[in-house]
């Protein structure tokens, strides 16, 4: 892919994405944030299977568009499922919680990856290092977390 299609595609996709959380956030209302999560779910797959078939330039900018339908999944979904889940009262609690997993999960994952290659390349002592690394960083989030939810005076 060229550094050319390449740009066009990311712009396909924030453009898309931006579109979509609109569209999504209005169309929730109406359809309700089930059915909406269900056709961020089946964007997401067919984006998938579009991805993993690009054959051209044209191929590639639906496959970013179909994409972009199905990211709202991460950032608009959840919000309007919440209370329907867990109830209007525990519902802030369970998106903090949610987004705190989250956004661990994206820090530590780089790390952790990144042992595995060294590991299975032979560098045995980085891999090691770079794996306490990410437990270290995932402790300290997780240490910083319950501390800031006792002294708020939240539960864990």
């Amino acid at each position: 892919m060229s550094p050319e299609l390449a740009a066009g595609v990311q712009s396909v996709v924030m453009i898309g994405l931006a579109a979509t959380k609109l569209l999504f956030g209005a169309l929730s209302d109406k359809v309700g944030a089930k059915v909406m999560t269900m056709v961020s779910l089946v964007s997401l797959v067919i984006s998938m299977v579009l991805l993993a078939t690009i054959s051209n330039a044209a191929s590639a900018y639906v496959a970013a568009l179909v994409y972009a339908m199905a990211l709202p999944l991460c950032g608009i979904v959840p919000p309007l499922l919440m209370p329907s889940l867990f109830g209007y009262r525990s519902s802030a609690k369970a998106m903090g919680v949610l987004f705190a997993m989250l956004s661990t999960a994206s820090m530590i994952a780089s790390p952790l990856t990144n042992s595995l290659r060294d590991m299975i390349s032979g560098d045995i002592m980085s891999g090691m290092l770079r794996f306490f690394d990410a437990v270290l960083v995932a402790a300290a989030i997780a240490a910083g977390y319950i501390l800031a939810a006792q002294l708020l005076g939240g539960g864990v």
